[in-house]
């Protein structure tokens, strides 16, 4: 997840999307989410990234029904 400004470039971003994306957070902050489509990874990483990414948010939404 990534917060933007006006301008689309990245204010904040949460580890979940550095882990998938494999850049720092220093590296991401100040730029644009078209950093995400670089090609740093190649295209067969991706179902990998993919379904990490699903189960974080499962493993999230699981969280907040526990809660309710």
């Amino acid at each position: 997840m990534t917060v933007t400004d006006p301008q689309a470039r990245i204010l904040w971003v949460n580890r979940a999307a550095c882990e998938v994306s494999g850049y720092a957070e220093q590296e991401i902050l100040g730029m644009t989410p078209a950093i995400f489509s670089s090609g740093k990874q190649s295209r067969r990483s991706w179902p990998m990234r993919l379904a990490s990414v699903r189960a974080i948010i499962g493993i999230a939404a699981a969280g907040v029904e526990a809660v309710r």
